[in-house]
């Protein structure tokens, strides 16, 4: 049985060591930890624990987010909801499509322009 060795340097302290070529590529892989021959903790690229940290922390930002855009979303159409309901409230004239925001402005401009009769306009509770 032949195995074959991949020759490396630990990468804090410096000495060298053989590695198995098979389990150099599984580290690789995983990100594994390993040890070199003193003792020095190693690892290839990104390990499992740093890896579903670093995806709870993106998940987290895009819940974030989310959570940002609903809400300034159902702002929105709160106040879109409020201008429409503002916009009902609006006194429109019966011959033209124009609206007015008291009842004095539109019966005057149903006097001037429509040269209509004084009738008596229900504002706020008030008799006018």
């Amino acid at each position: 049985m032949i195995i074959e060795m991949k020759y490396q340097e630990c990468w804090v302290c410096g000495v060298p060591f053989g590695m198995s070529v098979e389990r150099s590529e599984k580290y690789t892989a995983n990100g594994e930890v390993f040890f070199c021959v003193k003792g020095c903790r190693l690892s290839y690229g990104e390990g499992k624990i740093n890896k579903l940290e670093r995806q709870l922390a993106e998940t987290k930002a895009k819940a974030e987010q989310e959570a940002r855009t609903a809400k300034h979303n159902f702002e929105l159409q709160q106040k879109l909801r409020w201008a429409a309901e503002k916009e009902a409230k609006r006194f429109k004239c019966p011959h033209c499509p124009r609206k007015y925001a008291s009842a004095n402005k539109l019966l005057l401009h149903e006097r001037e322009a429509h040269k209509a009769p004084l009738r008596l306009v229900k504002d706020a509770g008030r008799m006018r």
